[in-house]
C-alpha cells in the first residue's frame, strides 16, 4: 500500500473545526435564550470565545426547584451586577425556594433600570409580597408574569401600590394568587394597552361584582380552583367590557353570572367545570347550587352565540336536555360555529346534550368529542355500557337520534377520543352516520382503558361500526391508538 504524505496525514489527524464558536453572537444569544442562564455561564470554560458572551444575553432565564440552596441567589446577583452596560429584554425567574423570595425586589429593580420589557417571576411562597412601586410605573414594560402561591395552599393576595401605571403592558398572567377588587380597579384599569389577560389557579375572591374593563383586550383567560359553594353566591357577578375580545377560556365551578355589557365578536370560546385536585367533580351539590349553575351556563351560551369555535367541559351534568322541555335550549342557535369540542362522559344524558348540541349549531363541520375518564366521578354517575344500562335510556337516545335532532348539512369530520368499544359510543356513531349527508372522515381513537373484553371487544366494535347504514358515500374510517 502506498504510504501516506505528510500532508495528507495532517488533514486527517486535524482536529474537526469548531463551527459552534463561529457562529455569530446574535444567534448564539438565540440557542442560549432557551436554556437556563447557569448553563450559558458555564460555556465560559469551553473556549474563550464564549468567557463574556452570556454577560450580553438579551433573555436570562434562571430555575430553581431545590430547596436549601443559596447558589440560585448568588447567581442571580452576580448576572445582574455584571450587565451595567446592556439592556434585557426579559427577566425569567422560577424558584421553589422560600429563601428567594427576599431578593425578588432588588432583582426587580435592577431589570427595570436595564429596560427590561418582559418579566415573568414564579415562586413559591405561602405570604402576601408586597410588589415595589417602581414595577407598575415601568414605561418599557410590555408583558408581566406573576406566580405567588404553592398547590394546596391558600393563595397569597396580590398588592399593588396606591398609583399604577402601565402604559405599555400587552399581556398580563398571574397563577396561585387571591384576586379581590383592587385587581381590577388598579391594575386592569392602569393597562390601556392590554391585549392578554390569564389567571391560571388562583381565587376570585371578591364580595359580588367582579368587573374587567379593557377596551383592547383580545385573549381572556381565567382559571378557578377554589370551591365557593359555602357562602352565599347567588349575587356574585362578573361583568365584561371588552368590546374586541376574541378568545374567551373560563373554566370555575359555575356560580358567577355573567353580563356582557358590549357583546364581542369572539372567534373561539373555552368554558366548563372546575375539577378538584383528585380530579373528581362535585355533582352531588344542593338542587339550588345545580340549578343555578345551569342558570349561568344558559346565560353564557346565550351571550356567545356568535362564536366560530366552541369548547364546553364538564357542563353536561348542569342542563338535562329531555325532548319534552328543549324549547328553551333549542331557541339557541350557533349559526356561525364550524368547529365544537365537547368533554363527556358519554352516558346517556351526555349523549342527549351531544344531539342537542348538534341541533342548535346547525354549520358545523367539525364534531370533536373526548370521553373523560370515569375515575373522576362518583360511582352512581358513572357511564355505562350494554350489560349495565337501564333499557329506558337506551329507548330514550334512540328516540333523539330517530328525530333528526342531531342532523348538521355541513358537518364533514367526526373525531372520539377514549373509545372503549361500549354501546353507548356505536349508539352515537350510529346517529351520526344516519343523519351526516356529507361526512367525509370519522376518527377512532381508541382509549387505553378499554372495555372488559380487551382487544377482542374492539375487533368486534369496529366490525360493527364498518357494518353501520350511512347518509355519505364518501366517509372513511380512521382508526388510532392514544
Amino acid at each position: 500500500m502506498e504510504a501516506p504524505t505528510p500532508k495528507k496525514s495532517a488533514i486527517e489527524n486535524a482536529e474537526p473545526p469548531d463551527r459552534i464558536s463561529d457562529l455569530p453572537d446574535a444567534l448564539l444569544h438565540h440557542i442560549f435564550s432557551f436554556l437556563d442562564t447557569r448553563y450559558a455561564v458555564q460555556s465560559s470554560v469551553l473556549s474563550s470565545r464564549f468567557d463574556f458572551l452570556w454577560g450580553s444575553m438579551l433573555h436570562l432565564r434562571f430555575f430553581s426547584n431545590t430547596p436549601n440552596t443559596t447558589s440560585l441567589e448568588k447567581l442571580i446577583h452576580k448576572v445582574l451586577s455584571l450587565r451595567d452596560k446592556y439592556h434585557i429584554k426579559s427577566l425569567h425567574i422560577h424558584s421553589d425556594n422560600d429563601d428567594d423570595v427576599p431578593h425578588v425586589y432588588y432583582w426587580i429593580l435592577a431589570a427595570i433600570r436595564r429596560n427590561v420589557r418582559e418579566i415573568d417571576i414564579c415562586m413559591a411562597t405561602r405570604a402576601a409580597i408586597h410588589l415595589p412601586q417602581f414595577l407598575f410605573t415601568c414605561d418599557s414594560l410590555t408583558v408581566l408574569k406573576l406566580g405567588l402561591g404553592t398547590m394546596g395552599e391558600d393563595f397569597p393576595p396580590v398588592l399593588f401600590p396606591d398609583w399604577v401605571d402601565l402604559p405599555n403592558v400587552k399581556l398580563l398572567q398571574f397563577t396561585r394568587v387571591s384576586i379581590d377588587e383592587c385587581f381590577a380597579f388598579q391594575l386592569i384599569r392602569s393597562c390601556p394597552s392590554l391585549e392578554t389577560l390569564i389567571i391560571v389557579d388562583s381565587e376570585l375572591s371578591f364580595e359580588e361584582e367582579f368587573e374587567i374593563v379593557s377596551r383592547k383586550l383580545v385573549h381572556l383567560g381565567v382559571q378557578c380552583r377554589f370551591p365557593i359553594y359555602q357562602r352565599d353566591v347567588s349575587e356574585f357577578k362578573v361583568r365584561l367590557v371588552t368590546p374586541n375580545l376574541k378568545v374567551f377560556r373560563w373554566e370555575d365551578y359555575m356560580v358567577r353570572e355573567f353580563v356582557w355589557s358590549e357583546p364581542a365578536k369572539l372567534d373561539q370560546v373555552e368554558f366548563g367545570l372546575v375539577m378538584d385536585e383528585e380530579g373528581r367533580m362535585d355533582l352531588d351539590c344542593a338542587k339550588e347550587c345545580k340549578q343555578m349553575q345551569a342558570r349561568h351556563m344558559l346565560k353564557l351560551l346565550e351571550a356567545v352565540s356568535n362564536v366560530n369555535s366552541l369548547t364546553l367541559y364538564g357542563c353536561y351534568h348542569l342542563v338535562t336536555f329531555d325532548p319534552s322541555s328543549a324549547s328553551e335550549y333549542l331557541s339557541l342557535q350557533y349559526h356561525n360555529l364550524k368547529y365544537l369540542k365537547l368533554e363527556t362522559w358519554l352516558s346517556a344524558d351526555c349523549l342527549l346534550a351531544t344531539l342537542y348540541m348538534l341541533k342548535i349549531c346547525p354549520n358545523v363541520k367539525t364534531l370533536s368529542l373526548h370521553r373523560l375518564e370515569d375515575d373522576c366521578l362518583e360511582p352512581n354517575h358513572r357511564c355505562w355500557d350494554e350489560k349495565l344500562s337501564p333499557s329506558q335510556h337506551l329507548e330514550k337516545c334512540r328516540e333523539a337520534g330517530s328525530s333528526k335532532l342531531c342532523i348538521s348539512h355541513h358537518l364533514k369530520v367526526v373525531e372520539i377520543h377514549g373509545v372503549r368499544g361500549c354501546m353507548i359510543e356505536l349508539m352515537l356513531l350510529e346517529i351520526l352516520l344516519k343523519g351526516a349527508m356529507v361526512l367525509e372522515k370519522v376518527v377512532i381513537c381508541t382509549s387505553e382503558e378499554k372495555s372488559s373484553d380487551g382487544d377482542k371487544g374492539l375487533a368486534d366494535f369496529h366490525k360493527k361500526l364498518r357494518a353501520l347504514p350511512r347518509a355519505s358515500s364518501t366517509v372513511t374510517f380512521v382508526f388510532k391508538e392514544e
